[in-house]
């Protein structure tokens, strides 16, 4: 699935599967970094930004993000904050990226 997030890799809505070139004829198509990484944060910052508490929980709850009751309590900067850091936790991300991009040290 990595793959097919990075380059010119297309969802297709109809077909459900990806493909390497777009058709101009086919609206429904979008690369898959953008349908499966970029759509799903701008929704959840819309809807914090918007206000709107019940989107949010349903986006939470199809995104597997713990939340209580108490931490709608914040709003605007300080809930998409909260909310960002428990779903896309640096720290992991980080140390991801560092173990699978860098050559160990008996390499470099």
């Amino acid at each position: 699935m990595a793959k097919l997030l990075w380059g010119d890799w297309f969802y297709d809505e109809e077909s459900k599967g990806f493909k390497n070139s777009p058709r101009s004829s086919n609206k429904n198509e979008s690369r898959g970094f953008n349908k499966y990484v970029l759509k799903p944060i701008i929704h959840l910052y819309k809807a914090i930004s918007e206000n709107k508490i019940d989107l949010v929980k349903k986006i939470c709850e199809r995104q597997e993000i713990s939340i209580k009751e108490s931490d709608f309590n914040s709003t605007g900067k300080d809930l998409i904050k909260l909310l960002f850091r428990r779903w896309i936790n640096v720290a992991d991300a980080v140390l991801d990226m560092v173990c699978t991009q860098l050559p160990s040290p008996v390499e470099a």
